[in-house]
């Protein structure tokens, strides 16, 4: 409704523009066109001789020249004493008898127009001509204008307005469409038939909308029901410890073994924890630079490994070879081969190795863990690394999943400038290859 105002409005200026234009110009072709015959006037008769009839012939003549247009003529004696008219006389009542002295140029309206000028040292004429016809041009072109753009605006109006309650009523109903969807429910789908393709493409931007809430809502879900089952296993080994030690007296050696075992399950919680935080507040960008070995942080950080791998008949092995020395952030980066490690003694069985190999060579160094398990399927081995993807492939009682330690191995690496790779391992499952730059590449340092 709006922009048919605005329409209107500027409909009405153009026109109305135009028609000043176009009276603009009529009038300075009429000043021209009087100006010019007063000239051939004056020059006809300065070659004649002087008196009525010689004016009269030569008034005939430029009026045969100019059919359309009706001339009158006047003329004083100098001293104001009437000389003669000529051409068309009725239309000179029109002329206000005074007015007779040289050098007017008036429009006396209708058409008309008003010149007077010497023609000889003793005598004043006057022109008047009759022009109305390009006048009726004029106004007849201000009111077929004006009337069309009357009739446009209205004709706009009541387009716009019906064109606004259609829309009005197709937006409704996928406002009650919207209202009706449960989000929660993956079967129900926002479907309105028989709309604009204006509001379809709305309609197509909202069902991706809703597509994206439910994946999302899908990924809490598998993380939440993820993240529940890794701080759960943790705190169950704990209570089914501690209630076994108490069940009787222990002596002082067996207390010491329940409260050893206790610190390390204490110590999967507060990784889970640290992988939760990293994984909240992940940036692909390396936090601290530092040059450190290896392979002396991975005695120290994988002991735990080891000992919880011994306690299930599980060897951790640790190799190392060539130049260790790496520059980046030691956290992250041990964080990474720490999580590798526990998934591996995780999925393999009594009786089982697990070997962790560091090789430093070159400008590269090189982390590979290999163990016995079920391995990774080639259709899976990019998508474990997303948090708490769930595979096919399952050994270890209701496992959810591979946790979040993959995903953040992959990003601490990828942030290194490094890459990651799951292959398989000649153990016989899986082997998780990290090939670190010794200095983190500038891109993303």
């Amino acid at each position: 409704m709006l922009g048919a105002l605005t329409a209107g409005v500027v409909s009405v200026s153009v026109i109305w523009t135009s028609s000043i234009s176009l009276r603009s110009a009529v009038r300075d072709e009429e000043l021209a066109h009087g100006r010019e015959e007063v000239a051939e006037m004056r020059a006809y008769f300065s070659a004649t001789e002087q008196v009525p009839s010689s004016f009269e012939s030569i008034a005939v003549a430029l009026q045969e020249n100019h059919p359309a247009t009706r001339f009158s003529w006047r003329v004083w004696k100098n001293n104001g004493e009437h000389w003669g008219d000529f051409g068309e006389l009725s239309q000179l009542e029109r002329v206000d008898p005074l007015r007779n002295e040289a050098g007017l140029e008036e429009e006396l309206g209708g058409g008309f127009s008003w010149f007077t000028s010497e023609l000889s040292d003793e005598l004043v004429m006057g022109l008047l001509f009759n022009n109305s016809e390009a006048a009726l041009v004029v106004d007849q072109f201000w009111l077929n204008t004006s009337t069309f753009a009357s009739v446009a605006l209205i004709l706009s109006a009541l387009g716009g307005l019906m064109i606004g309650r259609q829309a009005g009523h197709h937006l409704s109903k996928v406002a009650a469409n919207v209202r009706s969807i449960d989000a929660l429910d993956s079967t129900q789908d926002l479907v309105v038939p028989n709309l604009p393709v204006e509001i379809s493409a709305v309609v197509e931007a909202l069902r991706d909308m809703l597509g994206n809430i439910r994946g999302e809502r899908d990924r809490v879900m598998v993380m939440t029901a993820g993240l529940a089952h890794e701080l759960r296993s943790p705190i169950q080994n704990m209570l089914g410890s501690t209630e076994v030690a108490l069940l009787r007296d222990r002596d002082g050696d067996r207390y010491r073994e329940v409260l050893t075992d206790q610190i390390d399950e204490l110590r999967s919680l507060a990784r889970v924890v640290d992988n939760l935080v990293v994984l909240c507040t992940r940036k692909a960008t390396v936090e601290s630079h530092e040059c450190f070995d290896v392979a002396r942080e991975a005695r120290i950080r994988i002991e735990r490994e080891r000992r919880r791998g011994a306690r299930d008949s599980i060897e951790v092995e640790l190799l190392e070879s060539g130049d260790l020395e790496i520059e980046g952030d030691r956290e992250a980066l041990m964080l990474a081969l720490g999580n590798l490690v526990e998934n591996a003694v995780y999925w393999s069985l009594p009786g089982d190795k697990v070997v962790v190999n560091l090789d430093g060579r070159g400008n590269t160094v090189e982390l590979t863990v290999d163990d016995s398990g079920p391995g990774v399927p080639h259709s899976e081995r990019e998508k474990i690394f997303e948090a708490f993807f769930q595979g096919a492939a399952k050994s270890r009682e209701h496992r959810i999943g591979y946790g979040l330690g993959l995903a953040l191995t992959r990003d601490a690496v990828l942030a290194h400038g490094g890459e990651v790779k799951v292959e398989d391992s000649p153990l016989g499952g899986a082997r998780f290859r990290l090939s670190l730059p010794r200095v983190p590449v500038s891109e993303f340092a």
